[in-house]
């Protein structure tokens, strides 16, 4: 009996040995592969989705990923207001390293037609010449009689917000000469809590310059410029909060209307999409140029 201890303890040591080789040899082989190529296919093609598509490359292509990619492409469409958007991945033993996404959703609907009050007659003329010259050419006293809820004087760096029978105003911050807010009559079309903020070409290039590289989205939090909030008007431009409270009441943005973020909430409580927004005065001569105004209907000063 002693002689056969020794016997069985080496095939038991021998035993283990194959086990754990074994072991080692399934799990290498289910590890995922890292990511090398993302490619979606849907009714948009923007080069903004791709690049934000584009930073979960190296990362390993497991179920979380996969639930990141889907979410990336929900929050892209639900910002441009595509509903019913659904997201199936396809991804072959073929190519382990890659992963194709197929996008089906609904277009947004029609947007209404503006008030006649707040519009000009459409002409070729003045379709062509509408960011040079205001949609509408306006002052705080016709403000007050028009439909509009809200006024920005670009000129002045104010933002004026009818509120039941009461005016509140706050300072902004809006566009530089570079790059100046547009007058106008727009509409907000989304009001956004917690927005994920996508730069533009244009801002990464000009960030880039400066040698600061930006990435393809930034999430919600403390490193967001939009704040917040985000009331997004048309034509590509917004009113949002910013991390740089220092900027209000500069010229100082690529063209969206910033506010210090309580009087953000403010706004963006008290507005509707379809409510209106009135944008008069030229472009700021002086970019950066402080401008000392009085809030009052703001707890900042």
């Amino acid at each position: 009996m002693s002689s056969i201890l020794p016997t069985l303890a080496r095939w038991s040591a021998g035993a283990a040995l194959l086990f754990a080789a074994a072991g080692a040899a399934v799990a290498q082989q289910e590890a995922p592969a890292a990511l090398t190529r993302v490619a979606a296919e849907g009714p948009i093609q923007s080069a903004d989705l791709d690049a934000a598509l584009a930073g979960l490359q190296g990362r390993p292509l497991d179920e979380a990923l996969l639930e990141e990619a889907r979410a990336l492409v929900q929050d892209y469409y639900g910002w441009l207001e595509w509903r019913e958007v659904q997201v199936s991945v396809q991804h072959s033993e073929a190519a382990p390293d890659e992963l194709h996404l197929r996008i089906e959703a609904q277009p947004p609907p029609p947007p209404p037609e503006p008030p006649v009050a707040l519009a000009e007659p459409e002409t070729p003329k003045k379709r062509a010449r509408k960011r040079e010259a205001p949609i509408l050419a306006s002052d705080y006293a016709g403000w007050l009689h028009s439909p509009a809820r809200v006024l920005v004087d670009a000129s002045q760096r104010r933002l004026w917000l009818k509120r039941g029978k009461q005016i509140v105003s706050y300072t902004v911050a809006v566009g530089t000469e570079r790059t100046p807010t547009p007058p106008g009559v727009y509409r907000v079309e989304q009001i956004s809590h917690r927005p994920t903020w996508y730069p533009t070409a244009t801002i990464r290039r000009d960030h880039a310059a400066r040698g600061i590289k930006l990435p393809s989205a930034v999430p919600p939090g403390a490193g967001n410029p939009l704040g917040a909030w985000f009331v997004r008007l048309q034509d590509s431009i917004g009113i949002h909060g910013t991390n740089e409270p220092s900027s209000i009441g500069q010229a100082s943005s690529y063209g969206c209307v910033r506010m210090h973020e309580r009087d953000l909430e403010e706004l963006a409580r008290s507005l509707r999409p379809g409510d209106r927004v009135l944008i008069i005065g030229e472009p700021p001569v002086a970019s950066g140029q402080q401008v000392s105004l009085r809030d009052t209907g703001s707890p900042h000063p």
